[in-house]
C-alpha cells in the first residue's frame, strides 16, 4: 500500500496532542481530587486511543497496523468504564459491583488482545486505500461483538441514564454542571459508534474522530470552572470550535493534498 497522509492521520495526532495537554492540565488543576483525577486519566486514556489510531493511520504494512490497533484498544476499552465511574462518583452513587465487573471485563479484553487475537480484534482489513481497520463483519467474533455491545452501549447507557435522572432533584451549580456532562455524553456517544460503522462494513469515513478531543474538554471546563456559562453558551462555543476547525481541516486537506501531488507520487 502506498502511505499518503490523510485526514484521518490529522485528526488522529491533534485528538492525542489536545488530550495529553488536557490531562496534564486537569492534574495540575484538579487538586488531587477524586472526580478531577477520573477525568485526567480519562483523557489520558483518549490520547492513548488517539496515539494508536495515528499509528495505524500511517502504517503501510498490516502487522504493524495490528500493533497499533492493540495499543489503541487500550484506550477504547477502559474510556466506557472511566466514564462510567466518573458518572458515579459526581452522583455520589455507590456501584461497586457494576464497577469491579467492569473493570475485570477490561483488563480480560486487554489480554486477549494481546495474547489471543483470534479472540479480540482478529484481523483487518484495507478501507478507502488509505489505512486498515478491524474487520469484524468478514470473521464475525462472538467475543468482540459481546465487547461491543456490553461496553458501548449498556455500559454507557446506564450511567447516561442516571445523568439524565438527577436533573430533577439537583441544586442550580449541580443542575449547569450535568448539562455539560449531558452535552459531552452526547458528543462523546457519537464519536466512537461512528467509527464503529467502519468495523460492520458500512463504509463511512471516520471524521468523527476529532469529536474525541472535543467532549473531554467540556467535562473538564465543567468541573474546573466554578462560575458555570449557560448550556446555550457552551453549544455556541462548541459549534464556533467546529467551525474553525473544520476551517483548519479545509486548509489542512488542501496542504496535504498538494505535498501528495508534489513528493508521494
Amino acid at each position: 500500500m502506498e502511505k499518503n497522509i490523510n485526514i484521518f492521520t490529522v485528526f488522529s495526532l491533534l485528538s492525542c496532542i489536545f488530550c495529553t495537554t488536557l490531562s496534564i492540565f486537569i492534574f495540575y488543576k484538579g487538586k488531587r481530587k477524586k472526580l478531577t483525577a477520573l477525568l485526567g486519566f480519562f483523557c489520558f486514556l483518549v490520547s492513548i486511543w488517539g496515539l494508536g489510531a495515528f499509528g495505524v493511520s500511517i502504517s503501510t504494512v498490516k502487522k504493524t497496523a495490528f500493533f497499533w490497533w492493540q495499543i489503541a484498544y487500550i484506550g477504547v476499552v477502559f474510556t466506557p468504564v472511566v466514564y462510567s465511574h466518573f458518572v458515579f462518583t459526581f452522583l455520589n452513587l455507590e456501584r461497586k459491583v457494576f464497577l469491579v465487573s467492569a473493570y475485570f471485563l477490561a483488563v480480560a479484553w486487554t489480554i486477549l488482545n494481546f495474547f489471543a487475537k483470534e479472540l479480540s480484534l482478529w484481523d483487518l482489513r484495507l478501507v478507502f486505500n488509505q489505512f486498515y481497520w478491524v474487520d469484524w463483519a468478514t470473521y464475525k467474533s462472538p467475543v468482540f461483538l459481546f465487547f461491543y455491545i456490553v461496553f458501548y452501549w449498556l455500559m454507557l447507557s446506564y450511567p447516561f441514564y442516571l445523568l439524565l435522572r438527577s436533573f430533577k432533584n439537583s441544586d442550580v451549580l449541580r443542575h449547569q454542571q450535568l448539562k455539560y456532562f449531558v452535552l459531552g455524553s452526547i458528543i462523546g456517544w457519537f464519536a466512537p459508534h461512528s467509527m464503529f460503522l467502519l468495523i460492520f462494513k458500512i463504509d463511512v469515513y471516520p471524521y468523527s474522530s476529532f469529536l474525541l478531543a472535543v467532549y473531554p474538554a467540556i467535562w473538564a471546563y465543567a468541573i474546573l470552572r466554578h462560575q458555570l456559562l449557560d448550556i446555550k453558551v457552551v453549544i455556541k462555543r462548541t459549534l464556533v470550535f467546529t467551525l474553525l476547525f473544520a476551517i483548519v481541516y479545509g486548509l489542512v486537506s488542501l496542504l496535504v493534498f498538494g505535498v501528495n501531488m508534489l513528493f508521494l507520487r
